[in-house]
């Protein structure tokens, strides 16, 4: 269930970067521990729908561009709090046009309107339509990236539980999701620094329900 997991590590560190700081899902830095008391430990609770892309783009003069982009209606509550909605979407770019010279690489979290992201019925389609202002270009300053994506289901319904486990110096966090997942073919483009990126080679694309998501984070 390797997908399933990818795309809750997307909801997953997007409710954290939201709630307690700075997240990655690469495990590198994903919680500040300067904002925990000593040894305290919260539990969550998730479920929301997501859907994923990851491809690749090649320019005319032979650069190549990395793209992943993760979407998610996601509502999260601490164990006995109230539940918050949240709409987000992950952008892991590396981006090379050999052509004109440009570059930019940047990783992050984004808050979107509710609208902007919808999920079909069983995971059938996905649409995502949003721009977002990213960080930075070769010199140095912030640019748009507009995200035009839609997701179409080719497979069945797959069920699955997936555990995930990320660390940091004096902070651990622990997932345990039950979900459903379908591949689905990803459609459209992204357009960033006047360049329209379009799904070329397709890595892996897929639309996710997460049932029940239990997350634990702990801070010496």
């Amino acid at each position: 269930m390797k997908r399933l997991l990818l795309l809750l590590m997307v909801v997953a560190t997007t409710w954290v970067s939201v709630t307690w700081g700075d997240a990655t899902v690469e495990g590198a830095s994903p919680v500040n521990p300067q904002q925990y008391q000593s040894k305290m430990v919260t539990k969550f609770k998730i479920q929301g729908d997501g859907a994923f892309v990851h491809f690749v783009n090649s320019d005319e003069c032979g650069g190549t561009s990395d793209v992943q982009v993760g979407a998610s209606d996601e509502a999260s509550k601490e164990w006995s709090g109230k539940a918050e909605f949240t709409s987000s979407v992950f952008l892991n770019i590396y981006f090379n046009n050999y052509c004109t010279g440009q570059f930019a690489t940047f990783a992050g979290n984004f808050i979107i309107p509710p609208e902007a992201f919808s999920m079909g019925d069983k995971l059938e389609s996905a649409t995502l339509n949003t721009v977002v202002e990213a960080c930075c270009d070769n010199n140095g300053s912030p640019f748009p990236v507009n995200i035009n994506l839609t997701w179409t289901a080719t497979g069945p319904v797959i069920k699955g539980k997936s555990k995930f486990t990320s660390k940091s110096p004096g902070c651990k966090m622990s997932f345990t999701v039950n979900g459903d997942y379908r591949d689905a073919v990803p459609a459209g483009i992204i357009t960033l620094l006047d360049n329209e990126l379009a799904l070329q080679q397709v890595v892996v694309g897929g639309t996710q329900s997460v049932k029940n998501g239990e997350m634990t984070v702990g801070c010496d």
